[in-house]
């Protein structure tokens, strides 16, 4: 293994036993091998300034630095008014000297740098260490007991890094590194690490640095930009992060990292896919500017509670999945949710998305306390986005339209939807929302299979536009009694099957029924479809059904009228050829009309003596002379 370099970052944690104090976020600037100008500058006020100006604020920066023997720093000073005479000292300039705030480490120890106008003062705390040192690694074994060096063996990108087996006998607990190092590889990875010191020079984590590094507890990211895949894989003991300046967290970093607590990141802009999955303990999450949330991003996080993305524009798939403990979600400026960002949520109760267009496959599924979903800007809604929110009551979509198949299938408790603009309902979107009782559709087109099947509670339907009700499409609605479909002219397999509640069925346009359409629908009496020529097996298990008139029909088909038992009412229009021992197939006593000029085909095999049999006066001896015919009880005439 080794220790590689990049770029920089810091470390405000302050290593007591080597005595070793570092600085924030990239406020200093380590400039080791460049004194020549530094040692020219004069202390000399402007051509044009008063000679003896003081400041009337001043403050300096940082108040605390490390250094090596040889080695300068430049401290950064800030002057009231800008042109303010600055008298430079040092506590013991056998450590340290100072001129026009270049500091220079003579020798180990250390010194106080004072800055001085008028009567104002500020300081900064200095260690100058060993040059020697300044390739060194520094580590303690975990129980204390020695502090051990080890001498960098060779360089990488110009800064010297160092190869080391830890061994049992020397488990790296505490760490500080050189300045030089710019870059940490996985050097670490596996190790029992428990704090680390870094110079402010590191911004860099690359892939895998600390993985499984499961004593890991602090680790202080101040100057850290980038951070690798899988840098901090399973450090099962880490407790916090803040990021402050970090703008990128790889994929995988923090996965498993499940001692950890809180996340802050002042700047971070983008997370890789799974970059903290799993972090069962992770209660809350502040990221004020990150716009893209990736994959998997904080997946399973079960003890999650609160979310801040109020910059998110994009949420990827499986953002939130199964993070149980969540309640609350706002994201005012997401456009774009994609698929099962939320899924399994199951805690979550209130979502504010008030810009968001899209709501990708399965983004709340089984989000079971979800009461009310409110979305003023969604257009398209996919596949099974709410499926199982069993305790959705309300749902309102201003502007949806398109909902893809199952959208909200098995939300039981959803009561109102409000989908104007929907033009496109696929399939099973409400399948088995068994308390919806009315659904209006003004502008929808299409409705496909299985749309509404198993919604027992629906009473009333109003589909003024569509021209289609495919298969199974209201099969199941067993409360269903009101249905407003003016322009459909075709009706697929089982599109009302089981439905208990329906006791009349008439229509002037359409033309076409299928297998099955209206199969045990037990409280239908009457039927009126002016256009259809042929009866599949649609009726069977119509046991309350009295009344059929269809004067376009021409055949009826094998069992069409299946236990039909209670029927007393036949009218068959004039071109009807085919099919009679269909409809007529139990014990006949009410009453049939025939406008066919020829007597169709009839056996009679069933028990018509009782029964009248009404046909057109012009062909009533043809009717009482027919085999099958002519055993009507009874055979009266009429005029058309």
């Amino acid at each position: 293994m080794k220790l590689s370099v990049n770029q920089g970052l810091i470390s405000l944690c302050v290593l007591a036993l080597l005595g070793v104090t570092l600085i924030s976020c990239g406020k200093e600037e380590v400039k080791p091998n460049n004194t020549e100008n530094q040692e020219n500058k004069k202390d000399e006020p402007k051509k044009d300034e008063p000679k003896d100006s003081t400041a009337s604020s001043l403050s300096i920066s940082p108040e605390k630095v490390t250094t090596y023997e040889g080695d300068t720093y430049e401290l950064s000073i800030d002057a009231i008014p800008d042109y303010a005479k600055i008298d430079w000292s040092s506590s013991n300039t056998s450590v340290a000297t100072v001129a026009n705030g270049v500091i220079t480490g003579i020798a180990v120890g250390s010194a106080t740098i004072t800055a001085t106008s008028g009567k104002l003062n500020v300081s900064c705390e200095v260690t100058v260490d060993s040059k020697s040192h300044k390739n060194t690694i520094y580590y303690t074994t975990k129980d204390g007991a020695k502090i051990a060096s080890i001498t960098t063996s060779s360089t990488i990108s110009g800064a010297p890094v160092t190869s080391h087996a830890w061994n049992s006998d020397e488990q790296a607990y505490a760490v500080v590194l050189s300045s030089e190092i710019t870059e940490i590889d996985s050097t670490f990875a596996a190790t029992s690490i428990k704090t680390i010191i870094l110079p402010s020079t590191v911004t860099s984590i690359s892939e895998r640095a600390f993985k499984s590094c499961t004593f890991l507890e602090e680790f202080n990211f101040a100057t850290v930009i980038d951070i690798g895949d899988g840098a901090f894989y399973d450090c099962t003991a880490l407790k916090s992060i803040d990021l402050p300046c970090a703008t990128y967290i790889g994929e995988q970093a923090f996965y498993g990292c499940t001692s950890l607590t809180a996340i802050s990141a002042d700047i971070l802009q983008l997370t890789g896919r799974m970059s903290f999955n799993g972090c069962s303990s992770l209660v809350s999450i502040n990221l004020p500017v990150a716009t893209k949330i990736g994959w998997y991003s904080f997946a399973e996080c079960t003890s999650l509670v609160s979310v801040s993305l109020p910059a998110a524009d994009t949420l990827q798939t499986n953002v939130f999945l199964g993070c149980t403990s969540l309640k609350e979600v706002n994201l005012p400026i997401a456009i774009y949710v994609n698929s099962s960002s939320f899924r399994g949520c199951t805690s979550l109760e209130s979502v504010y998305l008030p810009v968001v267009t899209y709501i990708g496959w399965g983004t709340f599924a089984n989000c079971t306390s979800l009461e009310k979903i409110e979305l003023p800007m969604v257009e398209r809604v996919r596949n099974e986005a709410f499926y199982k929110c069993t305790s959705l009551k309300e749902a309102l979509l201003p502007k949806a339209v398109v909902l893809d198949q199952s959208a909200f299938a098995c939300c039981y408790s959803l009561e109102e939807i409000e989908i104007p603009e929907a033009t496109t309902i696929s399939n099973r979107v409400f399948n088995d929302c068994t308390s919806l009782e009315k659904i209006e559709l003004p502008k929808a087109k299409s409705v496909s299979s299985g749309a509404f099947v198993g919604c027992s509670s629906l009473k009333s339907v109003s589909l003024p536009e569509i021209t289609s009700v495919k298969t199974n499409t209201f099969t199941d609605c067993s409360s269903l009694t009101d249905i407003y479909i003016p322009k459909v002219t075709e009706l697929g397999q089982a599109a009302f099957s089981r439905c208990e509640a329906l006791t009349t069925f008439e229509s002037s346009k359409v033309d076409s029924i299928s297998y099955g359409t209206f199969s045990n629908c037990t409280s239908l009496e009457s039927v009126y479809l002016k256009e259809v020529t042929s009866i599949p097996l649609a009726f069977e298990g119509c046991t309350a059904l009295k009344s059929v008139n269809f004067p376009s029909v021409v055949t009826i088909n094998y069992n069409a009228f299946k236990d039909c038992t209670s029927l007393n009412e036949i009218i068959l229009g004039e071109d009807f050829t085919s099919g009679a021992d269909e409809i007529l197939s139990h014990d006949f006593t009410g009453t049939c009309t025939l406008y066919a000029n020829t007597p169709p085909s009839f056996s009679a095999n069933s028990d018509v003596s009782k029964a009248t049999l009404r046909v057109p006066y012009w062909c009533v001896e043809a009717y009482k002379s027919h085999s099958g015919w002519g055993k009507f009880g009874t055979i009266e005439t009429f005029e058309y």
